[in-house]
């Protein structure tokens, strides 16, 4: 029988960790250099001249998850590094990681065809 008291706590936990971890809605952290993101985001977009809203939105995806992807390695490495191993949070790490990966190269990949198709010249039918 789960209490009251045992809901809420789980409750909390979920509402941190959407808040404050993996899946804050804010990519920058408050104890993190907002400046050093918005560089990773402008190299981005300058190394893939992205210009029009859909591709700056892709540059925007690849820069997030790479900023994520980043601070889950500090999280693994403090995982693993402590006393006890807690396995099955080392295991949602991986997954997220995995899962932030495949968003930046899906991002990445639309942002090559883009660019490919956009170079393409004009098909002439005779």
């Amino acid at each position: 029988m789960v209490t009251q008291s045992q809901t809420d706590a789980k409750c909390t936990r979920r509402s941190d960790a959407y808040r404050r971890g993996m899946r804050s809605r804010s990519v920058v952290r408050q104890n993190e250099d907002h400046d050093e993101y918005d560089r990773l985001y402008n190299g981005m977009r300058l190394e893939f001249g992205a210009v029009a809203a859909g591709q700056k939105f892709l540059v925007k995806q690849m820069a997030d998850a790479h900023w994520r992807l980043e601070r889950l390695k500090a999280v693994e490495t403090a995982l693993l590094n402590a006393p006890v191993i807690d396995f099955a949070a080392v295991e949602r790490i991986s997954r997220r990681q995995v899962s932030l990966e495949n968003s930046y190269y899906r991002a990445s990949s639309e942002l090559r065809l883009a660019s490919t198709a956009k170079r393409k010249p004009p098909c002439r039918v005779n």
